[in-house]
């Protein structure tokens, strides 16, 4: 008898707990009123049920309702659809009340009708503890007037009186990103006192960690620190839909610093921006005006690598020629930029400058890049370079000047032979506008002048030439190459006209010699066309001086004396030459007509 009591009792047990477990469906009412009452009372949102409701207390008390509807009773946030399951609080459901400790929201479509800041303006919290202690959302969207969010799969837990904490993936723009910490105290946001924030979002090619305090109201204000990391500007400006200034050459950015923030502008008052491998420090303003966004900021930098953004520029000169491709500014113009930097050393290329200042300065369908100072090679340069947009023309303005340039260590930094040296001094003003690259050369105008002072050219002894001439012009022809000139200056103009340049005033002056330069040079294909004459001081005559030809291309040019005029100097070849070229004896011509 006692075996079987036992047994019943057991299998007694069992049932109840296997239906406890077994999730049982309700009425419309019951429970899901219960459920709706404790809604509107402690957060002002109402619950319809318009699909099947069930109700399990094993392992925890549950609830599960489909099809749901859910709504603010001042209008401004509704829930459509999806699935919502909540767990019970136990000691008020004993006692008869249904509380929800829990909830979780399944494939719901969510909206704001307002946007955010009326909904924060007429959200409400419920007391402490009726508080839910955990909100989940998956599957599910958000939409509010200025766009929304898909894809939201998110945990909100609360912690303390009032604080939430969130963390989970969502997708904006069509991008999926991680969440990895969201942190605020919406009471004190409500009450109208400042409440600390934290965010840690992990976006297609952009790292975002901030902490500070956020003030709401109808000026609301950010201050904290953070740090911004953005290893992809464009990918950058298609989820967050602010487009950087020179966002297309931009390497990878980081900014991190002591921040403010308010509707209209961020600022950093002291900041530390990684460009690359590079890091400044400075000062940034970041507005967001009509939708333009525009950066404003001074930095400074030990080391400063500027190849990338100035590439554009580079690469308009390919190997087959200039490009014909059509120049535009679009991609670097879509947000205002002023910007002044300094670098104890700067890049471009294989340039390498010393306390460089510069700025630069972007607006719509335009861009201005100044140097105010740079040291170059023992000297310094200064210049200006503007590109402006008009229609389909761009239109090209530079200028600048050189003072006191080692011209030697100059070619030889850059890759070229080193055939001259010696301090260069000299300005240039060039003009041009053009569809293409090809285009704006074709047309360019402009003058340029350069003097160079005590130096030297390598590869060619003109005095050891001038004297040969004298004693054996042949073997002057043979034997040019090799040696070094010094002079005391040389002197260069040039006219550009048409993608031309004219050799308008071209002299070399040394103690014993001076050198004229006529000719030209095309910066359209980089054809040269120069002739050099040579001769002896202080009694120069035409049997003592030597003609050169330059010729071929830039950064290829073959210097060669005239032959003719030497071989006509030597005596020995003079008459064979001569003999050459005179015509050859013809015979007596016959009679027209015979008198007999």
């Amino acid at each position: 008898m006692r075996r079987r009591t036992v047994l019943f009792v057991a299998v007694l047990a069992l049932a109840v707990l296997a239906a406890a477990a077994v999730p049982w469906t309700l009425s419309t009412g019951g429970v899901a009123a219960s459920i709706a009452k404790s809604l509107r009372d402690g957060y002002g949102i109402d619950l319809e049920v318009r699909g099947r409701s069930t109700l399990a207390f094993l392992p925890i008390p549950r609830v599960k309702f489909e099809d749901v509807r859910l709504a603010s009773t001042n209008g401004a946030l509704a829930v459509e659809g999806g699935t919502l399951r909540g767990e019970l609080r136990l000691v008020p459901l004993l006692v008869g009340r249904v509380e929800l400790s829990d909830l979780a929201l399944d494939r719901a479509h969510i909206s704001l009708a307002g946007g955010w800041p009326e909904w924060l303006r007429n959200a409400t919290l419920p007391r402490s503890d009726a508080m839910l202690r955990r909100l989940v959302l998956t599957g599910s969207s958000l939409r509010w007037p200025e766009g929304g969010l898909d894809d939201i799969n998110m945990v909100a837990t609360w912690s303390g009186e009032s604080r939430v904490d969130l963390a989970g993936s969502l997708s904006w723009q069509g991008d999926g990103m991680e969440v990895a910490r969201a942190s605020i105290d919406p009471a004190s946001l409500l009450a109208g006192r400042p409440s600390s924030f934290a965010l840690a979002l992990n976006a297609p090619a952009t790292r975002i960690s901030l902490t500070g305090d956020v003030q709401a109201g109808t000026n609301p204000q950010l201050t904290g620190t953070g740090r911004i990391e953005i290893r992809s500007a464009g990918e950058f400006a298609r989820w967050s839909g602010i487009a950087l200034p020179l966002g297309s050459v931009l390497p990878t950015l980081t900014i991190e610093g002591p921040f403010t923030a308010d509707r209209r502008r961020l600022t950093w008052p002291s900041v530390a921006v990684t460009l690359g491998s590079d890091r400044l420090e400075g000062t940034l303003g970041f507005r967001l005006a009509d939708g333009r966004p525009g950066l404003t900021g001074t930095l400074a930098a030990d080391r400063l690598d500027l190849s990338e953004i100035v590439a554009p520029i580079l690469h308009a000169k390919t190997a087959g020629g200039w490009s014909g491709e059509p120049a535009t500014l679009a991609r670097v113009t879509s947000g205002d930029l002023d910007l002044r930097l300094s670098a104890t050393e700067a890049h471009i290329g294989r340039l390498t400058f010393e306390d460089m200042a510069t700025g630069i300065l972007v607006r719509p369908g335009r861009v201005e890049v100044s140097v105010s100072r740079a040291g170059l090679n023992e000297g310094t340069l200064k210049g200006r370079l503007a590109l402006t947009r008009a229609g389909d023309v761009l239109d090209l303005k530079a200028q600048g000047a050189v003072d006191r340039v080692e011209l030697g260590r100059l070619l030889a930094s850059v890759g070229q032979t080193r055939w001259i040296a010696g301090q260069a001094t000299g300005q240039f003003h060039i003009e041009g506008s053009g569809v293409s690259p090809y285009d704006i050369v074709r047309q360019a105008s402009g003058r340029t002048s350069l003097t160079v002072r005590y130096g030297e050219l390598l590869g060619i002894g003109l005095n050891d030439v001038l004297k040969r001439i004298e004693k054996r012009p042949l073997a002057a022809l043979m034997e040019w190459r090799g040696g070094r000139t010094p002079f005391d200056v040389a002197q260069l103009n040039l006219t550009i006209g048409g993608g031309i340049g004219e050799v308008s005033d071209g002299s070399l002056a040394a103690p014993a010699m001076r050198s004229s330069l006529q000719g030209q040079i095309s910066f359209v294909d980089g054809a040269v066309a120069l002739r050099a004459t040579v001769e002896p001081t202080p009694n120069p005559s035409p049997s003592r001086s030597i003609v050169f030809d330059l010729t071929g291309w830039l950064g290829d040019v073959a210097v060669m004396p005239e032959a003719k005029a030497l071989i006509e100097r030597s005596g020995a070849a003079k008459p064979l030459f001569e003999e050459r070229l005179s015509p050859a004896p013809q015979p007596p011509a016959a009679p027209v007509a015979t008198a007999q």
